[in-house]
């Protein structure tokens, strides 16, 4: 949802992009909740394997050509997932210094309409750690990475729903937050 969410200004229709983004979101909760639902029947606690747990548990069971499509679909995964980083790192350093964040030279495109600069600038460092650290040290780097900018998110989304006025000091505004269910505030309740 991430990707489509950077993508979103390039499409055709912009409306249909926060539809995107759900129906990508439940129909993932849905296979992520079938799939745990099918590996709880599969294996018990004690025969679960750390490395490749569903591809392990179908073998355990008998389920060979199973547990060959689940490994195939781990690995399409991983690649979908470089993919769309890579894709989407070069289109946030676009359009960061389309809003004067970071240098101009970076909002150029290419003959195709494709951010070079930028793609340059964010590709060639990702391919040298590619190149020289080791996976797994890589990977828990890019999950604590992942997991601190999904937060500042969180969080900046929180600070956006109530703006604080000039007066207001930023623990006064953050602490008079209410739930965005409720709705915004105003004099008569919530609206």
């Amino acid at each position: 949802f991430d990707v489509l969410a950077t993508l979103g200004e390039e499409a055709e229709h912009p409306n249909v992009v926060p539809r995107g983004i759900v129906l990508t979101l439940l129909l993932s909760g849905i296979l992520y909740c079938a799939t745990g639902l099918v590996f709880t029947g599969l294996v018990s606690y004690p025969e679960i394997e750390v490395t490749a747990p569903l591809a392990r548990a179908a073998d355990l069971r008998g389920l060979h050509r199973l547990a060959v499509a689940v490994s195939a679909g781990a690995v399409g995964n991983t690649l979908t997932t470089v993919i769309g980083g890579v894709l989407g790192g070069p289109r946030i350093c676009y359009v960061m210094a389309q809003d004067g964040l970071l240098p101009k030279s970076l909002a150029g495109v290419n003959r195709f309409g494709a951010p070079a600069q930028a793609l340059l600038v964010t590709g060639f460092p990702t391919a040298i750690c590619a190149l020289l650290v080791e996976f797994a040290p890589l990977a828990e780097i890019v999950s604590a990475g992942a997991l601190c900018s999904f937060s500042l998110v969180c969080a900046a989304l929180v600070l956006l729903r109530y703006p604080c006025s000039d007066s207001d000091d930023v623990v006064t505004g953050v602490a008079s937050v209410q739930p965005a269910v409720l709705g915004r505030p105003t004099h008569e309740g919530f609206k």
